[in-house]
């Protein structure tokens, strides 16, 4: 498994495939799997700005038994 050509470690423990990739703001990410002798790729963009959280306020109290008390607002370029 690569992602923009870097090989990504299986980590047995986790059950999971991790690995350090700087991608930029807008920039391209490319995924490659090779499983049983077939190889399967995609290609996506970045986003090019991050959500943010809008809610709790900062420095806003949040009582332990609230659920769902986390939103975000819309990143681009998908909301």
């Amino acid at each position: 498994m690569t992602i923009n050509n870097a090989t990504l470690t299986y980590d047995a423990a986790n059950e999971q495939y991790a690995g350090d990739i700087q991608v930029p703001y807008g920039g391209s990410v490319t995924l490659n799997v090779s499983v049983g002798g077939q190889s399967h790729g995609v290609t996506a963009t970045q986003f090019t700005s991050y959500p943010s959280i809008t809610a709790p306020t900062s420095g806003a109290v949040i009582n332990p038994s609230d659920t769902n008390v986390v939103s975000w607002s819309a990143g681009s370029p998908t909301t």
